[in-house]
């Protein structure tokens, strides 16, 4: 990294990557250029959430590396549930560059797609102020649909294909976003935003388990009901869905079948059990049993074998194939089976067929691509008889 350079202070709740951009704006140099001069780099887009060299781009902010991280990147967010050892340990790693934290940390923070987002008020409210606008956090952390201050709904520019490393080349000044579509309801919506900007505020920090056993203390003031010795799951995941939506869950990749016994919702109130959960998923169960209504008694089903809910499986393994489609290497050739298999649907798919439309399309349409080990009208013999392939 460069010994001599300049980078301005942060704005209040600016994001790290924003300070970036903005100290490339000043120097009037384009943003690969000046990420080469600062970290060796050639990149032409920023990290927005969180950056390495954080030592370094602290001092040059005349700021502690602590305080950077705390202050202006994800990381008391994505730390927020876990208990103070943890925290310590993570921070030193972000800090002095260890293992990978940081891709950890980014991860924890970056639910379901649509970012980064912007407030347009606040723009014009920067503007004036500052002469130039910036990236803030408590508009980029998950479910935020409105900004805090003027209640308006956030814009979010086009994200092409979802990643964990979310990364801007522009200052919002200089965006078109779209407004974001509204998929939690007031005062669901409320909430959350609210539980997340407490997040970025609180210093104290609370051990998983006792997160957990707070859930569960929740759980048995609303009403679930127990079965053996925890909360019946279809009960609480069947009144987790209809309070959430489909959408929001599906948007967020964080959707799953009420039969689940181990989804992961139901996870949350179990205890002597590691549950790896990040905080978003923390706080939706958190608002689900704050603010959901009394439960609806449920009619247990008789043990034996359970019905399942075709159509749903039909339309995540359908989702989930796309998604292993996606990920094959170049070159690669499989059968239709053990794509299903590594979907994980395989056995579902073979006894239910004509009742899954949507993967069995996805299906035929695979077996016309160059991944499929047999395709249509090229069966392995007649390549090798043809000398296209030994």
């Amino acid at each position: 990294m460069s010994r001599f350079y300049y980078l301005p202070r942060p704005y209040p709740d600016e994001l790290i990557g924003s300070v970036l951009i903005r100290a490339a704006r000043h120097r009037g140099q384009p943003i690969k250029r000046f990420a080469h001069q600062l970290a060796g780099t050639m990149s032409s887009q920023w990290p927005l959430f969180l950056s390495s060299h954080l030592a370094v781009l602290a001092k040059a902010m005349s700021l502690t590396s602590l305080g950077l991280l705390y202050d202006h990147t994800v990381f008391p967010y994505s730390t927020a549930r876990m208990g103070p050892f943890e925290t310590k340990r993570l921070a030193e790693n972000v800090i002095e560059l260890r293992g990978k934290s940081l891709t950890v940390l980014v991860q924890s923070a970056s639910v379901g797609r649509g970012i980064p987002r912007y407030c347009q008020a606040c723009i014009d409210d920067d503007l004036s102020h500052y002469g130039e606008s910036y990236w803030r956090r408590r508009h980029n952390l998950p479910f935020i649909q409105r900004c805090s201050i003027h209640g308006e709904l956030l814009l979010a520019l086009p994200v092409k294909k979802h990643s964990a490393a979310i990364a801007v080349t522009r200052l919002p000044e200089e965006c078109d976003g779209l407004v974001v579509k509204e998929l939690l309801p007031d005062p669901t919506a409320s909430v959350l935003m609210a539980l997340s900007i407490g997040c970025l505020e609180a210093m104290d920090r609370r051990e998983e388990l006792e997160w957990r056993q707070e859930y569960r203390q929740l759980a048995e003031r609303k009403g679930y009901p127990r079965q053996g010795c925890g909360f019946s799951s279809l009960s609480v995941l069947t009144a987790f869905r209809q309070f959430y939506g489909e959408e929001l869950l599906d948007s967020a990749g964080l959707n799953f079948l009420p039969t689940e016994t181990n989804a992961w919702p139901i996870m949350l109130l179990r205890s002597g059990y590691e549950v790896a959960a990040t905080t978003a998923r923390h706080l939706l169960v958190q608002t689900f049993l704050e603010h959901s209504d009394v439960p609806i008694p449920m009619q247990m089903t008789a043990p034996g074998r359970k019905r399942r809910d075709i159509a749903l499986e039909d339309k995540l393994l359908a989702r989930e194939v796309r998604r292993v489609i996606a990920k094959l290497p170049a070159g690669t050739r499989i059968s239709v089976t053990e794509l299903l298999v590594r979907a994980g649907g395989w056995a579902v798919f073979r006894h239910n067929r004509k009742a899954m439309p949507r993967t069995n399309q996805v299906v035929q349409d695979f077996r016309i691509t160059n991944f499929s080990e047999r395709q249509v009208g090229r069966r392995p013999y007649w390549r090798k008889r043809l000398g296209l392939e030994k």
